[in-house]
């Protein structure tokens, strides 16, 4: 017997489906290893309940601070809790309080390290997937225009 070729739709369907694995791969590998950008830092600050004036009064007493010194400040605490976490997004109004809301419980839940931090942002890159397929079929009533 022989085997039918295989078509153009199921060869498109295929190479959809590898590149989307390929790009989840290097989305979600080595998340702890990469630089952790100056935002990412502030973030995880303000997520924790920290403000810029408590950390620089305890850091800046002219002794030297080590980087788990530091690191303290990123993990949450029994000693903040979520109003901290309010009042610390309410000293930088500029930015969009949804995300950081969601990061606090997030927190607690996974850790404080670098990969836990980063793995609530993976979750919603992941998310973006979903959504915009279905933006595309309601946009363009297309399966295909969907796909890519």
């Amino acid at each position: 017997m022989r085997r039918p070729p295989i078509s153009l739709k199921n060869s498109f369907n295929l190479a959809i489906a590898l590149l989307l694995i390929l790009g989840i791969s290097f989305r979600c590998l080595n998340l702890d290893r990469k630089v952790y950008w100056h935002d990412e830092v502030f973030t995880s600050v303000r997520v924790v309940g920290y403000t810029g004036e408590e950390i620089e009064a305890q850091v800046f007493d002219g002794q030297p601070i080590t980087a788990a010194g530091l690191q303290r400040f990123q993990q949450p605490t029994p000693n903040k809790d979520f109003a901290d976490t309010l009042y610390a997004l309410s000293k930088h109004a500029e930015h969009p309080p949804l995300y950081y809301l969601l990061a606090r419980v997030w927190a607690p839940l996974f850790g404080g390290s670098v990969a836990a931090f980063r793995s609530l942002s993976v979750l919603f890159s992941l998310l973006a997937f979903p959504c915009l397929y279905w933006l595309c079929q309601e946009l363009f009533e297309s399966t295909r225009v969907s796909a890519v």
